[in-house]
C-alpha cells in the first residue's frame, strides 16, 4: 500500500540529470499527497574561462524549458523549512534548508575512489539514496547502513513500462540501415572525457559505421564547451540533444562506446539488460575501476586499438554474462517501479525519530579540516563503544 504524506520536498536543480532522475519521483510523491517540487535558482549569468574571456551561460533557460516540457512543478526560491531537501551534490548545496537533508544518487560510480563516495561528500546528510548494492557497500565505509536506502534508478521507469521498438526509434531519427550503428556516450571535462584524445579513432569509425553521439549535459550547460558539440557534428549528423534522455541513443545501437568514468557506462548496460556489446574508453588504467565494471567489456586506453575492438565485439561478444552480473550488483532489479521505491525511502527517512534537525546546518559551517578531525574523533568513539 502506498504511503500517504503531506511532506514538503524540495529538490534544487544542478543539471539535466536531476530533472530526468527525480522527475518520476516528484510525480509519485505528489500523487501521494506531498508537495514535491524543483528549485531552479538563477546561477551566474557569465562565466570567465581559462582564456579570461567572459561566456554567457544559458543554463537557467534550458533547465526551465526542460521542466516545463515535462510539466514538473518548479519554483525559483525553495522554502528553507521544507520537510525534506535533496541534492546530488554536497550538503553545502542545502545549507539554507533546516530539516531532513538527503543525498540523491549521482549515477553508479565506476572508479573505486569516486569523489561522491568520499566521506566529506556525504557528511551533513540525514540519509543517502543509492541505485544498488555497489553504491551501498561503498558508502557503508563512512555512513551508518541504516541511513543508506536502495531505490534503483527512477528516470528509466517509463522506458521499462513501455519499451520502444529499436527500428521505430531509428526511423524517428532517420538513422539509415546498412551499416553497424555505434553509439558513443562521452562524459565531460579533463581528464575523463575522450572527445579530443579519441577523435581520430572516431573519424575512422564514422567512415565504416553509422556513428550516433549523445554528449554529456554539461557540454551544453556550459556555453564555453559548445565547441565540443560542433566538433562532434563534424563527425556525424546524428548528434543528439545533450540535455535529452539517454534511452534513444542506447536503443538504436548495435554497439555502445562510453567513457568508463561516466555513469552512462553502467546505465547503458542496464537499459539493454547487458545484451548490447559494450566497449569502454578511458585515459585511466583498468585497475582504477571496480572489478565488475572492468570485466564487462574491453577497456581501451590507446585510440589506435579502438577500431579493431569494435570489429571484434560486433563479430563476437563474450561479455554478456559479466554485464548481467554487473547490473544486478549496481542496480536494484525494480524495472519500472523505482520511483515508488524512491518515494517510500524518502518518506521513511523523513519520518525517522533519530534525525537531528540542527546538526547538518552547523556541520556545513565548519572548515574541512575541522570536519575531518571531528569525523576521525567520532570513528574512535564508535570503535571504543563497540569494543566495550
Amino acid at each position: 500500500m502506498k504511503q500517504v504524506t503531506q511532506l514538503e520536498i524540495a529538490y534544487p536543480v544542478w543539471a539535466a540529470y536531476d530533472v530526468h532522475h527525480f522527475g518520476p519521483v516528484c510525480r509519485e510523491l505528489n500523487r501521494r499527497g506531498a508537495n514535491a517540487y524543483f528549485v531552479l535558482q538563477r546561477e551566474a549569468t557569465w562565466y570567465r574561462g581559462a582564456n579570461k574571456r567572459k561566456e554567457k551561460l544559458e543554463h537557467f533557460a534550458r533547465m526551465r524549458d526542460l521542466l516545463e516540457a515535462q510539466n514538473l512543478p518548479c519554483v525559483t526560491t525553495g522554502n528553507p523549512a521544507a520537510d525534506v531537501a535533496l541534492t546530488t551534490q554536497g550538503a553545502d548545496r542545502l545549507k539554507r534548508y533546516r530539516n531532513t537533508k538527503l543525498k540523491a544518487p549521482y549515477g553508479t560510480p565506476s572508479v573505486r575512489e569516486d569523489g561522491h563516495l568520499k566521506w566529506e561528500q556525504n557528511e551533513g546528510f540525514d540519509g543517502i539514496l543509492v541505485h544498488g548494492q555497489l553504491q551501498k557497500q561503498a558508502h557503508q565505509r563512512h555512513v551508518d547502513p541504516a541511513r543508506v536506502r536502495i531505490i534503483g534508478i527512477p528516470k528509466y521507469d517509463a522506458f521499462f513500462q513501455h519499451p520502444p521498438a529499436q527500428q521505430a526509434v531509428r526511423q524517428r531519427y532517420q538513422i539509415p540501415d546498412g551499416k553497424p550503428i555505434v553509439t558513443y556516450l562521452p562524459t565531460w571535462g579533463a581528464p575523463n572525457c575522450t572527445i579530443h584524445t579519441f577523435y581520430s579513432a572516431l573519424e575512422s569509425i564514422a567512415a565504416t559505421c553509422t556513428l550516433v553521439i549523445k554528449p554529456h549535459p554539461h557540454t551544453q550547460k556550459n556555453n564555453f564547451k559548445t565547441g565540443e558539440i560542433e566538433k562532434l557534428r563534424r563527425l556525424t549528423p546524428f548528434v543528439m540533444d545533450a540535455c535529452g534522455p539517454t534511452e534513444d541513443a542506447v536503443v538504436v545501437a548495435d554497439l555502445l562506446i562510453t567513457d568508463v568514468k561516466s555513469g552512462t557506462s553502467t546505465e547503458s548496460m542496464y537499459l539493454t539488460r547487458g545484451k548490447t556489446p559494450w566497449i569502454g574508453v578511458t585515459p585511466h588504467p583498468k585497475n582504477a575501476f571496480f572489478d565488475v565494471i572492468a570485466a564487462a567489456g574491453p577497456i581501451i586506453r590507446n585510440p589506435a586499438d579502438l577500431p579493431a575492438a569494435i570489429s571484434q565485439q560486433l563479430q563476437r561478444d563474450d561479455y554478456q554474462q559479466q554485464r548481467r552480473e554487473l547490473i544486478e550488483y549496481a542496480y536494484e532489479q525494480n524495472y519500472g517501479r523505482a520511483a515508488e521505491d524512491a518515494a517510500d525511502a524518502i518518506i521513511q527517512l523523513a519520518e525517522l525519530e533519530i534525525i537531528s534537525r540542527g546538526v547538518p546546518l552547523k556541520w556545513n559551517k565548519l572548515k574541512r579540516s575541522a570536519r575531518r578531525h571531528t569525523h576521525n574523533f567520532r570513528q574512535k568513539l564508535e570503535s571504543r563503544r563497540r569494543a566495550a
